[in-house]
């Protein structure tokens, strides 16, 4: 069987607080395994200092050569929003609303699981 061709890509979502500011990260990044670990490095040395770094769930995207990996990590720096995140990675960035947490504490990680291992869903 041939494997599909899609669009190697990280998206993100944040909630802030303001007292202490803290900024609640959340980055699905969809490439191999490698690239996806030099971008998940990037991305916190671009948003340094952080902590409670975790990967809370990875998968195959069904009928590709990829993986995608769901990073979440709180970043003490300015507004993530004037962060360059072209420079963890080139390619395609977007803020995709639907990484927000959810009520049940599995919530998100299940989202993540059903939703993007279905390469139809990551355009």
């Amino acid at each position: 069987m041939a494997k599909t061709k899609i669009q190697r890509q990280v998206r993100y979502e944040f909630r802030s607080e303001a007292d202490p500011v803290a900024h609640h990260m959340n980055f699905l990044i969809v490439n191999d395994q490698r690239a996806a670990r030099q971008i998940s490095q990037r991305l916190q040395e671009i948003l340094a200092p952080v902590d409670e770094v975790q990967i809370r769930t990875s998968g195959a995207v069904k009928g590709t050569g990829v993986r995608y990996f769901l990073l979440s990590f709180t970043s003490y720096a300015q507004n993530p929003l004037n962060v360059p995140l072209q420079r963890a990675y080139k390619g395609r960035i977007k803020r995709d609303s639907s990484l927000a947490e959810r009520q049940a504490p599995q919530g998100l990680v299940d989202y993540v699981n059903s939703h993007f291992s279905n390469p139809t869903n990551l355009s």
